[in-house]
């Protein structure tokens, strides 16, 4: 089987346009990007708390 190779975009795009869909994702949404971060956060405090 042949390796996949990807050329590297000069300009950055794909980085810049995908960065644009999410956020636009976010917007409209009204979700928090750092959601699923603060979630798992804070069920790693509570665990760690009940723990001592």
């Amino acid at each position: 089987m042949e390796s996949l190779r990807f050329e590297q975009e000069l300009d950055g795009s794909l980085y810049r346009v995908t960065k644009a869909r999410v956020d636009e994702y976010f917007r409209a949404t009204g979700k928090c990007r750092r959601a699923g971060f603060l979630l798992a956060f804070k069920s790693l405090s509570a665990r760690h708390r009940d723990q001592r």
